[in-house]
């Protein structure tokens, strides 16, 4: 996954503070936006449940209660997005 993104990834999310990272798995966090990227110009409704392999119902919950629209793509989403979206997945994974 090094030099996908643009920043890379480690270091952004070394420079969120603990509050918001809290007890985030570092393995979901990456497992979770390299699902999201997978597919470009696609959205993360379906990116996210094919490649994590979890229902498209589950992921949509947890889009939802991670104040993401289902129609986004994943080069919309925030650091904090992600890590948002993330601990509601993390369960799933």
């Amino acid at each position: 996954m090094e030099g996908i993104y643009s920043p890379p990834l480690e270091p952004v999310l070394n420079s969120i503070g603990e509050g918001a990272r809290g007890d985030l798995n570092h393995s979901h966090f990456f497992q979770v936006v390299h699902a999201g990227f997978s597919h470009p110009r696609k959205q993360l409704l379906g990116n996210l449940s094919k490649e994590l392999k979890i229902a498209k119902e589950k992921v949509e919950l947890a889009l939802i209660a991670a104040g993401i629209k289902n129609s986004q793509r994943a080069e919309t989403l925030t650091v904090e997005d992600w890590i948002e979206l993330t601990k509601f997945l993390s369960a799933k994974i």
